[in-house]
């Protein structure tokens, strides 16, 4: 059996690690965390509070650790810093008993700000509370509660 040699540049190499590192930090969108969370918090449903996984781990403790990594996540995808310093935009989600709420609140560092509040129910329906609710972080968040963004296998959420 012959080996076959493929020769590539050192260039090419790097495109080709881009590309990979590129396709994982789309797949690792805040939007993954927070459906893990879901599918963790439906476990919990299903198995009771005190369910652990095959470790050992609670999965009451990793479901709220996957609510963490979504929250940070969508915090740093829309942050900016004030000249005070302080955060314009951050986000907190929260999932149990079968419902997920993601919690906004946008500064535009003139005084302004607004808040949104969406909450997920076993039915399927997003109540959104809050006013000028026209930042990018809240579509997104709105498009996500609704079903509206979908996760394509290779392609990340779109």
């Amino acid at each position: 059996m012959d080996k076959q040699v493929i020769k590539i540049t050192e260039s090419d190499l790097h495109k080709i690690v881009k590309d990979s590192v590129n396709k994982v930090l789309t797949e690792l969108d805040w939007r993954t965390y927070a459906n893990a969370a879901k599918k963790r918090d439906a476990q919990i449903q299903q198995l009771g509070p005190d369910a652990t996984d095959k470790g050992g781990n609670r999965l009451t403790h990793l479901r709220n650790n996957l609510d963490y990594a979504a929250s940070d996540a969508l915090t740093s995808k829309y942050a900016q810093r004030h000249n005070n310093g302080y955060p314009t935009n951050n986000a907190d989600i929260y999932t149990k008993n079968g419902y997920q709420t993601v919690t906004t609140n946008n500064f535009d560092g003139n005084g302004r700000w607004s808040r949104g509040e969406f909450n997920y129910g076993n039915k399927g329906n997003v109540n959104k509370q809050g006013y000028n609710m026209d930042s990018q972080m809240d579509n997104e968040v709105e498009d996500y509660m609704n079903g509206k963004s979908k996760y394509i296998k290779g392609k990340g959420w779109q």
